[in-house]
């Protein structure tokens, strides 16, 4: 909505404020400059301003590898490359998180992306079985019905249709 996007814009123009007061981003002030990236990546990537959100999640990653908002912003410049339609290096960041953080609470989120990954590079095996995985886990019902959608798809790909329907059942 239009509501949003000012609240939006409104939050951009406080983190660039805020970015000024910051200074350089080393010493003392690294954890906040680490946030302060990621609420940027977050914002804008919301906003639709994917240029400047990647500027921002690539920023975080670079400088501050070692920040407990690393996961999250790399999930983020995956969400961003996904938008993209750079679904390889989506893919590649969903891994590496998924392998570099085995316990990460963005575990689902992360499993989904590189499913929808494999689905967009028409990789469907290797899409059914990420969307397989991810089924077997605790799920909010939301995601779960998202997940046996991208299933379906998944299974429609390797030209599976009764198998697709059970999933878009489930999903319904």
């Amino acid at each position: 909505s239009l509501d949003r996007l000012e609240r939006s814009g409104d939050a951009l123009r406080q983190l660039d404020r805020l970015k000024a007061v910051l200074g350089p981003a080393a010493g003392s002030r690294a954890s906040v400059w680490a946030e302060t990236l990621l609420w940027e990546g977050e914002i804008a990537r919301r906003a639709l301003q994917m240029v400047r959100s990647r500027a921002a999640y690539q920023r975080l990653l670079q400088e501050f590898p070692d920040s407990t908002w690393r996961a999250q912003g790399q999930l983020g410049l995956g969400l961003v490359f996904f938008h993209h339609q750079s679904y390889d290096q989506a893919l590649a960041l969903a891994q590496d998180l998924l392998q570099r953080v085995p316990t990460s609470p963005l575990l689902p989120q992360a499993r989904l992306l590189e499913g929808l990954s494999f689905l967009n590079l028409k990789r469907f095996q290797e899409a059914e079985q990420v969307f397989r995985r991810l089924l077997q886990a605790p799920l909010d019902p939301s995601l779960r019905a998202q997940t046996a959608l991208y299933l379906g798809e998944a299974l429609s790909g390797q030209e599976r249709f009764d198998a697709a329907a059970e999933a878009y059942q489930q999903a319904i």
